[in-house]
């Protein structure tokens, strides 16, 4: 019988992908593991459980009842638990003085994320970047040809990029809005931005095309690859998923050079833009939240003009640009899912 693993999970696509990506490569090892969007503590009180892993961000506040059931849970379990966690800034401090914080021990999915945590007295035991998994990109580069002829029968030689990112405001859709009015004053008939998100868009070339979680993962994938580029405006992350997903897919990014992408980007794939300060504030203070969001700060402007440089670069270069495609797939090889998950389950004593 293999050996039964719980995985707690937040809700957001992005987690849920990890956590599937986790879920397979514990699958591969010989366990048995099943996500669980919600804590069910009566799996590990009844034993129908050996081991837990969360995929939680560490929001002080949010995720304080996940401290106490790591807790709890790792004296039930011999130590079989693990929490592998990101934050996009640092944890509020008079939040992590709560002393249940003392007895946690999480992974980080970064360096970034493993500073800001170990600044707030969070014990950090590794770090373990996001990968991609490989069978996904077959599957993803296998579906790609029917969303490159719907989006080149739609559009057809326009510069495409793709956007994949929540509302937040830390994703600063807001500021990429302001970037495409800014570029169609040259270039209206040369580029179009299709969005994957949970915010519909008035701004003229940017077009909806799903809601955020509403594709399977490996849609996301197809859908990254039949585009030109992805343009991901955030300012603030605790790894930048999509950067990488593209990446893998072979399709170049546009982004801030801010920590933590530019620990995985490489820039002679990417396009990036600099930011000119940084602010921590609390985006999420009226619903409770306990992060002090780090907020690398830049101007619309900055956007459109690497927008800007990918649209000639397109048009004008081919070759450079196709070159770029092939080094994105080389550039993210050393961040295989399925390899650099096992380090979680190393740590178990079960089989």
């Amino acid at each position: 019988m293999k050996t039964p693993v719980a995985i707690f999970a937040g809700n957001a696509p992005s987690l849920l992908n990890v956590s599937e990506d986790i879920r397979y490569t514990a699958a591969q090892l010989g366990y048995s593991a099943l996500i669980h969007t919600n804590v069910y503590p009566e799996l590990v009180y009844r034993r129908k459980v050996d081991a837990v892993i969360f995929v939680y961000p560490l929001d002080p506040v949010y995720a304080i009842d996940k401290a106490t059931y790591f807790y709890e849970f790792r004296n039930i379990l011999n130590d079989n638990v693990i929490w592998y966690t990101t934050v996009e800034g640092r944890p509020a401090p008079w939040e992590t003085r709560t002393p249940i914080w003392r007895y946690v021990e999480v992974y980080a999915n970064s360096k970034f994320t493993d500073e800001k945590l170990r600044e707030a007295g969070i014990q950090v035991v590794d770090i373990v970047p996001h990968g991609v998994r490989k069978d996904k990109v077959e599957r993803a580069l296998k579906l790609k040809n029917q969303y490159e002829k719907k989006i080149r029968s739609e559009y057809g030689d326009r510069v495409v990029f793709a956007c994949v990112s929540s509302n937040h405001p830390r994703k600063n859709l807001e500021g990429l809005e302001k970037a495409v009015a800014l570029l169609n004053e040259k270039h209206k008939d040369d580029f179009v931005v299709q969005l994957i998100s949970d915010a519909m868009s008035e701004v003229e070339n940017m077009y909806f095309v799903a809601d955020m979680g509403s594709l399977s993962h490996e849609e996301v994938l197809a859908f990254m690859a039949a585009c030109d580029y992805l343009v991901h405006p955030s300012m603030a992350e605790g790894f930048g998923l999509p950067v990488l997903e593209a990446n893998a897919v072979g399709t170049p990014a546009l982004h801030c050079d801010m920590p933590p992408l530019n620990e995985f980007s490489d820039p002679s794939v990417n396009i990036t833009w600099d930011f000119e300060a940084v602010e921590y504030v609390n985006l999420d203070v009226a619903k409770g939240g306990g992060i002090e969001y780090e907020l690398h700060k830049f101007q619309p402007s900055a956007i459109a003009e690497a927008m800007e440089l990918a649209i000639d670069l397109k048009k004008n270069k081919p070759e450079e640009y196709e070159e770029r495609r092939a080094k994105a797939k080389e550039s993210v090889e050393p961040f295989d899912a399925e390899i650099l998950y096992r380090k979680f389950f190393d740590n178990l004593t079960l089989l």
